[in-house]
């Protein structure tokens, strides 16, 4: 117990021994305290000390521990903590400082958790959200998604956070579970990250990658590893249109001229012809491909305009006019504005994809091919498939058909067996006599998303495709897709469904199309055309055929300039004779779209009834995606919902 030094009526006599006063202050650990070791440190400063000082730091278990001083600061290194924190209140450390002066002791009580519980914290994405568990591959359609995970330790008030990149945000742990944290991804690989942390300073994380493929990413190729059964990998080095030289080795891609002996002297050494630049040509390689059991790539580098010249239609080997593929291949350019294949000079299509074989061409043009002439063997036979003609499974990604005819159908692309997708491509200024000005599709199932097929004709229908089927159900997907200034001189100026076809059309903008009849769309036949959040802005007031004999049929949250199309506004959001407000044809974001004006009434119009497409047509993922009323993520989507059409006016903010 302290004692004053001067009588009550004294103090005015000894003003500063009664000010005088032992104070302990800036104690550390602070209290309440959560540590994760014993023992412990602890520190104060003393002041106001009369005659001689010491100070020690009891645990109330026993033990104390002397302090040492440096000045004012009180030292007491190494004391020991008794009780392990383990969700009982009780079971706290109460540590009693004592500092003691000639006037006697003062005291403070810290309370120090000791918390040696080492936690751990588990990432996993839902089953119902993940396409591929074990890849954690996601594709378009999966651009935001829900992981969840669990997290163990003995301290209700620890903080969890987890996000993707530099932008984390708390969590709410609940019984060592915490769920559906929205987490947006951006193309390519996505580092997630949970993040643990206690009031003892204890950590633990997690780290998952997910990689979210976009629709116009470049595909994955493997390369060789030198093994004879691995896929070739052949590098263009040449412009022009030679053969290749060795036509029976499957693995050298050779065009220059083989060597050949001088016999008038046995003692002369072989003639070697001169030196020539590359060695490579497009031509040599597809037929190396050829010879080698597919698959086979064929990598064309750099800015480059190869010019197909080497004329004579009719023949198989690729030899001679169009490049023939007869075995599994893929011809991977480095951009498609920049990497150009023309057939101006060939008097051929460019390419002609054999029955059963897969072509994939990657991020390159097409341009200027025409059907050939007819066999003089069969003068009646007029072929179709300006730039390529394909019986087997055709890949289109990131690729242009440009400025290509056909005396028949398929100004650009003839389909006459197996499958096809184009997939963020610009298929312009076509022409076909027939049918289909820039694709025509004979019974093969075709999927466009994310291009623009604009400027194209037709003598018959379908002025950008025309497809019709004749052995059962055929199925035609369209999304997010640009059909502008297409015509045809009878039915469909941008498409034209035939017999059997399943058609079925999500966010996309028609517009400046024309016809005859049905502007947009013309259904000649007994399949099922629907539509939704698809814009119809072609100038005529009949953008669907009226003489359709299978109406087209509204799944909701279409726009029509006129009123065709059977739309309804009642039941589906549908929007007829309602201008779109439309902005020309230009590129936005290097892609050819008609953006809408700030004042359109496709603006967040769209997904109430039917889902958008989580990705615009370029790759862009809309602001408010899914957007659909009274879908079970419509707390993560609430109005107002994504734009009618292909392009989003307003897009997410950049992560």
């Amino acid at each position: 117990m302290r004692r004053s030094l001067c009588a009550p009526l004294l103090l005015l006599l000894c003003p500063k021994l009664a000010l005088a006063a032992l104070t302990i202050t800036n104690v550390s650990p602070a209290d309440p305290a959560f540590v994760k070791a014993t023992p412990i440190t602890v520190t104060a400063t003393v002041t106001g000390a009369t005659g001689t000082v010491s100070v020690k730091v009891d645990n109330g278990n026993g033990t104390s521990v002397d302090a040492i001083s440096a000045g004012n600061v009180w030292t007491a290194s190494n004391v020991p903590l008794a009780f392990e924190f383990t969700n009982d209140p009780n079971l706290v450390n109460t540590l009693t400082i004592t500092a003691q002066d000639d006037d006697g002791p003062v005291t403070q009580v810290i309370h120090v958790t000791l918390d040696k519980t080492v936690p751990t914290v588990a990432i996993t994405v839902p089953a119902d959200s993940d396409p591929d568990t074990a890849g954690k591959q996601f594709t378009t359609g999966f651009a935001s998604i829900d992981v969840s995970g669990t997290a163990t330790d003995n301290d209700p008030n620890a903080t969890l956070t987890v996000g993707a990149g530099f932008f984390p945000s708390p969590v709410t742990v609940d019984n060592g579970t915490w769920t559906d944290k929205h987490v947006t991804l951006s193309a390519g690989a996505n580092t997630i990250t949970a993040t643990y942390r206690d009031r003892a300073g204890n950590v633990a994380s997690d780290t998952i990658t997910i990689t979210r493929t976009t629709v116009c990413a470049q595909p994955d190729f493997p390369l060789p590893t030198g093994d004879p059964n691995d896929p070739k990998s052949f590098a263009v080095d040449r412009d022009d249109d030679l053969p290749d030289a060795r036509p029976d080795d499957p693995n050298t891609c050779d065009v220059r001229p083989a060597f050949r002996d001088i016999p008038t002297d046995p003692n002369d050494a072989p003639f070697q012809p001169p030196a020539q630049v590359g060695s490579c040509t497009l031509r040599a390689a597809v037929q190396k491909a050829n010879l080698h059991p597919g698959p086979d790539y064929i990598r064309l580098f750099g800015a480059r305009k190869i010019v197909l010249t080497r004329s004579g239609a009719h023949e198989d080997q690729a030899a001679r006019g169009d490049l023939d593929i007869t075995s599994d291949t893929s011809i991977i350019g480095s951009a498609r504005d920049s990497v150009v294949i023309d057939g101006k000079k060939l008097g051929d299509r460019v390419f002609d994809v054999a029955a059963g074989v897969r072509l994939q061409l990657i991020q390159l043009t097409v341009q200027a091919g025409h059907t050939p002439k007819p066999d003089k063997n069969n003068p009646n036979s007029v072929e179709a498939g300006g730039c390529i003609r394909s019986a087997g499974r055709l890949e289109l990604n990131n690729v242009a058909l440009l400025s290509c005819g056909s005396d028949q159908d398929g100004g650009a692309l003839a389909l006459e067996d197996g499958n096809a997708v184009v997939t963020c491509g610009v298929v312009a200024r076509n022409q076909a006599k027939g049918n289909g000005g820039a694709i025509s599709s004979a019974n093969v199932p075709l999927t466009i998303r994310n291009s623009t097929l604009s400027l194209n004709s037709a003598g018959g229908r379908g002025g950008a495709v025309s497809i019709a089927g004749d052995d059962g159900s055929l199925d035609l997907i369209l999304t997010n897709d640009t059909l502008s200034q297409n015509k045809s001189k009878a039915s469909g100026g941008a498409l034209d469904v035939g017999d059997m076809v399943d058609a079925t059309i999500n966010n996309l903008t028609f517009a400046n199309n024309s016809a005859k009849a049905g502007s947009s769309i013309s259904s000649s036949g007994s399949g099922a055309v629907s539509f939704s959040n698809t814009i119809f802005g072609d100038k005529s007031k009949s953008s669907c055929d009226p003489n359709s004999p299978e109406p087209v049929v509204s799944q909701g949250n279409n726009l029509e300039l006129g009123d065709s199309c059977h739309l309804q506004t009642a039941t589906l959001d549908d929007h007829p004779n309602t201008d779109p407000q439309l902005e020309p044809l230009a590129t936005n974001n290097g892609t050819p779209t008609h953006k809408l004006k700030d004042t359109s009434p496709a603006v967040d119009a769209g997904g109430t009834v039917k889902a958008c497409e989580d990705l615009d047509q370029r790759d862009v993922e809309r602001g408010d995606w899914p957007g659909v009323a009274g879908d079970p993520n419509t707390a993560k989507a609430t109005p107002p919902f994504c734009d009618i059409g292909a392009l989003e006016l307003r897009t997410a903010a950049p992560q």
